[in-house]
């Protein structure tokens, strides 16, 4: 069974502005390809609506620099992160590029880069599916982010 999972999209809006958005891809059952594309497509469809949203309340932001910086199926730190929070601005959120190239990445909440890493050091980072060495650095802060969530705009 290909269990329900929420997967983070992280985007580069405009210079120094980004976007995360926290979607569910619904489960399926691993014998039925049929299943599995149509959970690809679900998937594709909230993303898709979420980002729309997000512009038209965001009408001042434009989709000429609108770029997808990575993805992240994983279990990142931050509470925040596991509400239902609609859409609310993130300070402090990390992430850095992996050895399996684009579009995964590692990220998280932390107050600082040494902060960071020692997340990666947790007994339960390999739950995440990535080892350290895996990871890509520098790990890159982001200022100014628009998390976003399926409950934006229900």
């Amino acid at each position: 069974m290909g269990t329900e999972i929420d997967i983070f999209f992280l985007y580069k809006v405009t210079e120094g502005k980004h976007l995360l958005l926290r979607v569910k891809k619904p489960s399926y059952a691993n014998y039925s390809q049929v299943e599995e594309v149509e959970s690809e497509k679900e998937l594709d469809q909230k993303r898709e609506s979420l980002i729309e949203r997000f512009f038209d309340q965001h009408k001042e932001l434009k989709k000429n620099d609108f770029e997808l910086i990575g993805e992240f199926q994983g279990l990142p730190e931050g509470d925040i992160l596991y509400e239902e929070v609609g859409i609310i601005k993130l300070e402090k959120l990390w992430y850095v590029k992996t050895k399996y190239g684009h579009p995964w990445i590692f990220l998280s909440l932390a107050q600082d880069e040494n902060d960071f890493w020692n997340i990666t050091e947790e007994e339960d980072f390999a739950d995440n599916g990535y080892k350290k060495e895996d990871l890509i650095p520098p790990a890159i802060q982001l200022k100014e982010v628009f998390f976003v969530t399926e409950s934006f705009g229900v």
